[in-house]
């Protein structure tokens, strides 16, 4: 999130860009360091998220066009019908909203899924035509040599130290150093507790354990668009994209 604000934020002329990471860029605590993400815009019966994703998609092709880069491989998402009621529930609620946007979404019988994607089974599965998986890593990479290409300074292994947020921002880094801002984005992610209004619940961050399969008989199956992004009962997964396997891990992640 803090390098792709830099990104957009680096095109307005005369604006100076400083980005503060405390570890470094691709660090094993940043939200984003793996091979790959989930794109969709099924998020159960959430209109706004469904509607700020498909806002989103316009900005990842006009990324991908300024870089020339393969960032978004389209591959849909398939939400499989199984013995979990609320994921049931999502997978229904996000084809109602889709619908109801106009938006795509299909519904797939058990037959025709066989017949589509006979690597899946189930009685019932929808699918959402504008899901994808997002390259993160690549990303991170290309968002930060970009930045770095406008003239943005990236201070690695260097985190804030006292922020004031008044009028005119000043952050203080753990290099000494004083920094005056027009304005600051704090992008904290598992810290955002510390930047919290009193009153609200906190947050607490977990370590899920991810999994990537290597089918004995390679990846060439298991690669959209015969193998698409996925969701089934609590589990989702992503086809051999930007690493050499299959990826599967819990949803809560």
């Amino acid at each position: 999130m803090g390098l792709s604000a830099a990104y957009w934020l680096s095109k307005a002329p005369k604006l100076k860009v400083v980005i503060l990471e405390q570890y470094g860029i691709q660090n094993e605590y940043c939200g984003s360091n793996d091979a790959n993400r989930v794109f969709r815009y099924a998020y159960g019966n959430d209109e706004f998220y469904t509607r700020m994703a498909a806002e989103s998609l316009r900005l990842w092709k006009d990324l991908e066009r300024e870089t020339r880069q393969t960032l978004l491989v389209p591959t849909g998402l398939l939400l499989l019908n199984g013995k979990d009621e609320e994921a049931n529930r999502f997978n229904q609620d996000s084809f109602s909203t889709l619908s109801r946007l106009g938006l795509g979404a299909e519904r797939i019988g058990g037959e025709e899924l066989r017949k589509r994607y006979p690597k899946f089974s189930a009685q019932d599965a929808f699918l959402d035509p504008h899901g994808g998986v997002l390259l993160a890593a690549k990303t991170l990479s290309v968002l930060a040599r970009e930045v770095r290409q406008t003239g943005a300074r990236i201070l690695e292994k260097c985190k804030a130290t006292r922020l004031s947020l008044g009028e005119s921002p000043i952050v203080e880094t753990s290099l000494g150093e004083t920094i005056k801002c027009r304005s600051v984005i704090v992008a904290a992610g598992p810290w955002s507790n510390q930047f919290q209004r009193k009153g609200l619940p906190p947050m607490t961050p977990t370590r899920q354990q991810i999994v990537y399969f290597k089918p004995k008989t390679g990846t060439e199956k298991f690669q959209p668009p015969d193998f698409p992004v996925f969701f089934a009962d609590q589990y989702y997964g992503l086809p051999a994209v930007g690493i050499d396997g299959v990826k599967v891990s819990h949803k809560n992640l």
